[in-house]
């Protein structure tokens, strides 16, 4: 898991950093010499993994987890994510709608069976969780 949210962490990145250059990085060594350059330029802290077909052709880390306390950043720092992890499921999800494994309509329960709410697992859909929709209110929020 914490791989996955480093993976994250580096593809929230990339936009921001493709954005500033007039030519893109062509190779992985161009694109770690470029990453590299605006982590030394104080413009990047994070961590980047590059993979295809699940094999990491590139992996680093660059500048502080903690500026404060002067900790380095590493592969297995964990990064708080916040409202990213939203954006991150919905496309799971609709990959696994496309590839027909799931429908939006789809109860809960149909795919956790053993869900604990009787309401939340036979009434609130997938499209619900995915739209705030579900009525469960915040998990951050006394009831």
């Amino acid at each position: 898991m914490k791989h996955l949210a480093i993976v994250a962490t580096g593809l929230a990145v990339l936009g921001a950093l493709y954005a500033a250059p007039a030519e893109y990085p062509r190779s992985l060594d161009e694109f770690a010499a470029y990453v590299e350059s605006e982590a030394a330029g104080d413009r990047f802290s994070g961590a980047v993994i590059i993979a295809k077909d699940g094999v990491p052709l590139f992996a680093a880390a660059f500048g502080k987890a903690d500026r404060a306390r002067g900790i380095a950043m590493t592969l297995d720092t964990p990064i708080n994510l916040g409202s990213m992890n939203k954006m991150f499921t919905g496309v799971a999800i609709a990959k696994l709608v496309e590839q027909g494994k799931l429908s939006y309509h789809d109860p809960v329960g149909r795919h956790l069976p053993d869900h604990p709410n009787e309401t939340v697992r036979d009434r609130v859909t997938i499209h619900q969780l995915l739209t705030h929709t579900s009525g469960l209110g915040s998990y951050w929020n006394e009831a």
